[in-house]
């Protein structure tokens, strides 16, 4: 489990205890870093059963290159997690 460190993104406005930053790369976290799948809450369930969520991505000035990211299911056995990254 990741605890966001509230590391504003270029561009924002608004400071949130809900960011995690590297000063280089940015995203906001769920509050205490865990994603917590709900009946009428955020996120999707899919026909097969899989879970998604979006999460926003900052780059810092003169960073580029592929995001590749991890994670895992903490509650119980689950098939690896796929992420599904959009250029831009």
């Amino acid at each position: 489990m990741t605890a966001p460190n509230g590391s504003l993104p270029p561009g924002e406005q608004a400071a949130s205890a809900d960011y995690l930053g590297s000063g280089r790369l940015w995203t906001v976290l769920w509050p205490e870093g865990l994603v917590v799948f709900e009946p009428v809450g955020p996120g999707e369930i899919r026909p097969d059963g899989s879970l998604a969520m979006k999460f926003p991505f900052w780059r810092g000035e003169g960073v580029v290159g592929e995001l590749h990211i991890d994670g895992e299911r903490l509650d119980g056995e689950a098939p690896a997690m796929i992420g599904e990254i959009t250029e831009g």
